[in-house]
């Protein structure tokens, strides 16, 4: 079963005060309801000094938690440490990648607590994205570590990149795939127009066990249009050629939606089309595990 779940991220955000009560009563009923199976914990700055106990909560309250979305600067601190040392501030720089792998430790313990078995990594990000990422890949081994000894698998995500583009860097990260697994996200690969290249390249497509949906109305590599996320449909993902690719590649991972629950300026949510998308995503889950 090509399991369904729905990112806190998506309930959680500036336009409800970044409301933890109302994901956490949206993600139970979603789950009673039967319309995800679980949810993606999404980590964000506000988390830390209480990142573990907010963890508790939520697994109180009826929350399940498969996958977890660690804090999305980690893979920046990581490519700002390698700015650093190639400017020659060797101090920034161990500074910064002690930064990065104490945040990652933190996010770590707090997906333990939640019962998640698998990590959404951005390994790389921020200005500098994917300029050093030979020095992003290589922090792989020690983030594996600290992963391997809570019992907790990576999942590098295919974030957008300035120099080259994610399919390049998942290349450059080819040595660690199987102790390493990937996620494939709809709004990245469009934002690259590379979901068809992709999900086509049989070096990394044996790795993907986890993708993100959601849709992008940008052009090429047009990074300010990352934002707002919409649902499927309302931008030019191509999701009939990236089903189709997947019914191909027999997949049997699981998806998350990471459409917002709120449309507008907030902060009432939307729930007709959060349902209507997960409804889509579950119907294109069920078709491949059917092998439609």
């Amino acid at each position: 079963m090509n399991e369904v779940y729905l990112s806190m991220g998506s309930l959680v955000e500036r336009r409800n005060g970044y409301d933890t009560d109302f994901a956490k009563r949206t993600i139970c009923s979603l789950i009673e309801d039967g319309a995800i199976d679980g949810a993606e914990f999404m980590f964000i700055k506000l988390y830390y000094g209480r990142e573990v106990a907010l963890a508790r909560e939520f697994v109180a309250a009826g929350c399940r938690f498969p996958t977890f979305h660690t804090d999305k600067d980690i893979g920046a601190y990581l490519a700002d440490a390698a700015a650093a040392l190639e400017d020659g501030d060797r101090a920034n720089a161990e500074e910064l990648r002690a930064k990065a792998l104490d945040m990652f430790r933190r996010n770590c313990e707090t997906a333990s607590e939640a019962g998640s078995s698998r990590l959404v990594l951005h390994l790389w990000g921020g200005l500098n994205s994917d300029r050093h990422i030979e020095y992003n890949a290589a922090a792989l081994g020690e983030l594996t570590e600290i992963a391997d000894g809570l019992g907790l698998k990576i999942l590098v995500e295919n974030v957008p990149s300035v120099v080259t583009d994610p399919l390049h860097n998942w290349h450059v990260i080819s040595g660690a795939l199987g102790k390493v697994g990937l996620v494939f996200d709809t709004r990245f690969a469009t934002c690259h127009d590379n979901a068809a290249e992709t999900l086509s390249d049989p070096a990394v497509t044996p790795f993907i066990e986890h993708v993100h949906i959601s849709d992008y109305r940008g052009g090429h590599k047009e990074f300010k249009c990352l934002r707002p996320v919409f649902h499927p449909g309302e931008g030019r993902a191509d999701f009939p050629l990236i089903f189709s690719r997947l019914s191909a590649l027999n997949y049997r991972g699981t998806f998350t939606l990471e459409s917002p629950a709120i449309v507008g300026e907030g902060p009432e949510p939307d729930f007709d089309k959060l349902k209507r998308s997960l409804s889509f995503v579950r119907a294109e889950a069920e078709k491949l595990a059917r092998g439609i």
